[in-house]
């Protein structure tokens, strides 16, 4: 798959495990390990992280109902970091199963 496809899909499945701790390192694992391409997995994984942290942020800020406006920016560049760190990770480890295989 390419970079934008492989990406998607690892937001994909890190979206419904947002309330899991550290789920995006599962989005950037599934999406290097589906990324074909030239030892990038961790370009795909922060790619994952970051597509994946617009739902993850939005979805639990209007559950608990953050309405500061100030506090929402800081918050999502926060989460922005967060996910896309734990997507690198996960990247890191989706390229090395690809290497396995």
């Amino acid at each position: 798959m390419d970079t934008l496809p492989s990406a998607g899909v690892g937001a994909a499945v890190t979206v419904p495990l947002v309330f899991v701790p550290f789920s995006p390192a599962v989005g950037g694992t599934v999406a290097a390990y589906l990324h074909d391409g030239d030892r990038a997995g961790w370009q795909v994984g922060a790619l994952s992280g970051a597509l994946a942290s617009v739902p993850g942020i939005t979805i639990p800020a209007a559950v608990i109902g953050i309405d500061v406006p100030v506090s929402l920016p800081v918050l999502a560049a926060v989460a922005v970091v967060y996910f896309a760190a734990c997507g690198v990770f996960g990247g890191i480890v989706g390229e090395a199963l690809q290497d396995v295989d």
